[in-house]
């Protein structure tokens, strides 16, 4: 029997994910070659499960040799690529397979589509298409060292569109830091461009190396680099180039040079919903809720309209969902906010976000009891036990006692540890802690373990260490803070400044004070906020402005209030300003609040969320002329606002 397809890899320390890969495409791919570069776990034992083929290769930090000698040893007619990471579903490879054999030598090459996953748990997908199938016919070679592209000796390629698709789970964060893909491929990217006579296309591979390394603007310029010398705006690249341009600029908060980017590109790529989206997450980001609302519904109401997608699927439904979710949240439509994050939960379900925004908003209505049959039925995944535990951890950091033991119940009956563990953190949200560990001393490993599953935190221990009095508990704990982010705090508390080398982490700090006001730990407040007053010298400057925020986001608005006293007004920010006029609002003190808005204003604090609020104000007190000079100012800023347009003219 002739061999039909070969599938070709190269492979280096791949355990974890090669069984994946070859059971996908066992028995139904004739022939699978396996070139291994240097591993030293189990990669070539699983191998050897699956072919005979195996071949040894010394790396010489160039993809495409190894690639071209995979193909040297394929018997068949035509050569499928995949990498250890990647995986294909069974029905979709055999229909890939019969379309080929259809067209009877129609093309020389195939592109499949290539969906990656990202995240901590696959939870953001982007695509591309690359050519992944080619003849074995001896004309056809991957070139570059790496972003390997294949081509045909002596003439053009025919190229054709395969219905196969290829998941990728390289980019899992775990994994990118486990492979160091990124030390790995940035050196290799820039050699690529000191050789290469097609410079536009590898500074765009520079610019994602970049980019998934933090280094933003550097992936920028790379990007304008590659875009300033494209052949084409239709090159395959061009437009995915386009869209990680604008998540840079995002990332930057050039807001109005992403916006001007995005305006270009809807009329050249006009049925791709990517650029459509990216206009309304910025709207969100600038707190232009009714701007982005409506450009996400106009999303959702015409899908078919975008048969598109550059870069991701998400941009067409599960981002719209969530967003619209978060956006009547705001406004307090709790009917159309639960709607639309089940919506995004629909599509998808590692949406923790959508999860946790969804349970703030049914437990305001709804027993816990409700909320969690409702959930457990609807929402909650039924056998990832990562995922789960990810969403105890926010169970028991929101306080909610009876909907976490429902939980533990349910999901984590037979795990001991979890059990236990839960049932510490439990008494120390409810303050049974100092009874209950006065009577039996807790396990140190209990709490090394607690920290390892992150269902206990540094701040967890700091409200236990307070609750107990001197024992060989508290002493383990004394030893765990100490070697954390929080140990200059824990000075404080035990009057020990002079040892102290550095300011206190202010995040940890917040985050222990938000935590303390969830479950209600008034004395521990207390205490915290009189230690911060006598020693403000080892805490960051703006800890009165951050420490106002925290306490008007959980309603303690006098409590915030007396932190922003604390506070030059020049000092004031954006978030400061609103909730100062949102409070006076809610008085109905609108003068007050009128004065704070126009020195925001003033102040060029350009928040579009004060100009709406300033807008509001003086059209209840009839004061139009006001109004429209305000609004006119708004529009300087926000020109392609919908939302202030309307109300110019009202």
């Amino acid at each position: 029997m002739n061999t039909f397809m070969s599938l070709c890899m190269i492979v280096k320390d791949e355990e974890k994910v090669l069984r994946r890969c070859l059971d996908s495409v066992k028995g139904i791919i004739d022939e699978i070659i396996i070139v291994d570069t240097g591993s030293t776990d189990n990669t070539k034992a699983i191998a050897r499960e699956y072919t005979d083929k195996i071949y040894d290769f010394k790396w010489k930090g160039n993809f495409s040799e190894a690639r071209n000698y995979a193909a040297s040893k394929a018997t068949g007619k035509w050569i499928l690529v995949l990498d250890a990471d990647e995986y294909v579903e069974r029905n979709n490879l055999q229909k890939a397979i019969d379309e080929i054999k259809e067209h009877q030598d129609a093309y020389d090459m195939y592109l499949a589509t290539i969906i990656n996953f990202s995240g901590k748990n696959a939870e953001f997908t982007a695509q591309h298409r690359h050519w992944r199938i080619y003849k074995n016919d001896g004309t056809i070679h991957f070139y570059r060292a790496i972003h390997e592209q294949l081509t045909k000796a002596n003439k053009e390629a025919s190229v054709g569109e395969s219905s196969l698709i290829i998941y990728h789970s390289g980019y899992l964060s775990q994994v990118v830091r486990e492979k160091n893909k990124i030390e790995r491929n940035v050196p290799l990217v820039q050699s690529e461009i000191q050789q290469s006579t097609s410079e536009a296309f590898d500074y765009f591979n520079l610019g994602n190396e970049l980019k998934r390394s933090g280094q933003i603007k550097e992936a920028l310029d790379a990007y304008v680099k590659a875009y300033q010398n494209k052949k084409s705006i239709w090159v395959e690249w061009v437009p995915f180039c386009l869209c990680n341009m604008v998540e840079c600029l995002i990332s930057l908060e050039r807001y109005d040079d992403a916006l001007a980017i995005i305006y270009d590109a809807e009329n050249i790529y006009s049925n791709a919903v990517d650029f459509m989206y990216y206009k309304g997450y910025i709207f969100l980001i600038q707190n232009r809720y009714d701007d982005a609302r409506e450009v996400f519904e106009f999303i959702l109401q015409n899908k078919e309209k975008f048969n598109a997608i550059i870069k991701s699927p998400d941009f067409r439904d599960y981002f719209p969902y969530k967003s619209l979710g978060y956006i009547y949240e705001v406004k307090e439509d709790y009917e159309n906010a639960v709607k639309h994050y089940i919506n995004a939960i629909n599509y998808n379900g590692y949406c923790l976000e959508s999860t946790v925004n969804l349970i703030n908003i049914l437990k305001k209505f709804h027993s816990e009891e409700e909320v969690f049959s409702f959930l457990s039925n609807h929402v909650f995944p039924k056998e990832n036990e990562e995922l789960l535990q990810q969403l105890l951890v926010i169970l028991l950091n929101k306080g909610l006692i009876t909907l976490t033991n429902l939980f533990v119940e349910k999901y984590f009956k037979n795990n001991d540890l979890v059990q236990r563990l839960t049932n510490l953190k439990l008494d120390i949200i409810t303050g049974r802690s100092k009874q209950f560990y006065q009577e039996g001393e807790i396990d140190s490993k209990i709490l090394l373990s607690g920290l390892n599953l992150q269902i206990l935190d540094v701040a967890d221990l700091i409200i236990l260490y307070r609750s107990l009095e001197d024992c060989l508990s508290r002493r383990y704990l004394e030893i765990i803070i100490s070697n954390s982010n929080l140990s200059n705090l824990l000075k404080i508390m035990n009057n020990k400044v002079d040892d102290i080398t550095d300011k206190v982490d202010t995040t940890l700090f917040l985050y222990l004070i938000e935590k303390c006001i969830i479950f209600e730990k008034l004395e521990i407040i207390d205490e915290l906020i009189g230690l911060l007053n006598q020693h403000i010298v080892y805490f960051d400057s703006n800890i009165y402005l951050k420490l106002g925020h925290l306490f008007y986001k959980y309603g303690f608005v006098e409590v915030g209030a007396a932190f922003y006293q604390e506070i030059d007004v020049k000092d004031y920010d954006a978030e400061c300003f609103i909730n100062t006029i949102k409070a006076f609002r809610k008085i109905d003190a609108l003068d007050e609040a009128l004065q704070f808005a126009l020195l925001a204003i003033d102040k060029k604090v350009n928040d579009y969320r004060i100009f709406k609020e300033a807008i509001e104000i003086l059209m209840l007190q009839s004061n139009n002329q006001l109004k429209d000079y305000i609004a006119r100012i708004a529009l300087q800023i926000f020109p392609d606002s919908n939302t202030l347009k309307s109300l110019l003219v009202a």
